[in-house]
């Protein structure tokens, strides 16, 4: 496990995404995020160590809850550092997933934009920051070259 005060240059995902969000919106609800998991975020953000990309960019915008929600977080997701992917991207993408239902005694079942998220990291030499086992699969059983960095001990966040 990394140290929380040492975030990789890394791929934000919805899952570490959401859980520091709502750590501040709603502190009394269940098991929260950490004080220190969640400046070791702010720390890393602040220091374009974070990175976003077109499927969290996709997730991110499904959960605004109103127009002026969706307009406000996409101008601020304009302003990090982006990660694109390209025509290539799509290409390992299936081959990815291929790999994972070509494997014995493990789930192909992980979503597509995990699988496209986790391949943008791969090409961009970037980890991936999340709450998500799916990044484990991925990093243990396909070619992808990524670090998979849980923002959180597995389990510890509701």
């Amino acid at each position: 496990m990394i140290a929380r005060s040492a975030f990789p240059p890394a791929l934000i995902d919805w899952s570490a995404y959401a859980r520091v969000t709502l750590s501040r919106d709603r502190p009394n609800t269940g098991r929260r995020l950490g004080q220190v998991e969640g400046e070791a975020f702010e720390d890393a953000l602040l220091g374009d160590r974070l990175y976003v990309s077109p499927p969290f960019r996709l997730e991110a915008l499904y959960s605004a809850r109103a127009q002026a929600d969706f307009r406000r977080l996409a101008r601020y997701l304009e302003g990090l550092r982006q990660a694109d992917g390209d025509a290539e991207t799509w290409s390992v993408a299936q081959r990815t997933q291929d790999e994972l239902g070509s494997a014995g005694g493990i789930s192909h079942r992980v979503p597509p934009s995990d699988i496209l998220l986790a391949t943008i990291a791969s090409q961009h030499g970037l980890g991936v920051l999340h709450y998500d086992a799916d990044y484990d699969l991925l990093a243990e059983h396909t070619s992808l070259k990524f670090e998979s960095v849980w923002i959180a001990p597995a389990g510890s966040v509701d």
